[in-house]
């Protein structure tokens, strides 16, 4: 169990961050979604805090060799940090525009308190078929993107956006930052 003073400090920059998206929300559809969405996020990182014992199968990471953990590898996949110096990185702006960053290293670099790298292929399909994404030359990227966008991203959160909601709330559309084959231009 963490310290109080540490669950107080993690909730207060969690509780600033939603509390901008509700603050801009434009109508009261959009106010809705978005105290769901920081409710949700809220309850998250507390229960995340005050049960770290309880927080679900992690069945994607197994017990690694000590050889394995050695080489930084997790189980013959590539680390987040190898990704890093691999791949470019790119912010998404409010206005949905990207700006490329320089300044990520590893991932110690960024808060993952308010954000997530996300792949725009997805990890494990990019190094199964990195001939088909070379031959059509579609290159992996690297996203930093808010925690509540890339909840949005998966459809994970609370309340899900549709496709053309989610272009209207974050100003870009979901599939710039998800390579589909149907929706993806390439």
């Amino acid at each position: 169990m963490r310290t109080k003073k540490e669950i107080e400090e993690k909730f207060e920059l969690v509780k600033r961050e939603y509390k901008e998206l509700v603050d801009n929300a434009k109508d009261e559809n959009a106010y809705t979604n978005a105290k769901a969405i920081a409710a949700a996020a809220i309850l998250r990182i507390l229960t995340w805090f005050l049960e770290p014992k309880k927080r679900g199968k992690m069945s994607a990471i197994k017990m690694c060799t000590s050889r394995q953990r050695s080489t930084r590898r997790r189980c013959g996949t590539l680390s987040m940090n190898e990704d890093i110096k691999q791949y470019p990185i790119y912010y998404v702006n409010k206005d949905g525009s990207f700006t490329k960053i320089e300044h990520i290293k590893s991932t110690a670099d960024y808060n993952h308190y308010t954000h997530n790298l996300h792949h725009y292929i997805a990890r494990k399909h990019y190094e199964k078929n990195k001939s088909w994404y070379e031959e059509r030359g579609i290159k992996q990227k690297l996203f930093l993107v808010p925690i509540s966008m890339h909840e949005q991203i998966h459809n994970q959160a609370v309340h899900t956006l549709s496709d053309d909601d989610f272009e209207g709330w974050y100003k870009i559309s979901r599939w710039e930052l998800v390579f589909n084959k149907r929706y993806s231009k390439y």
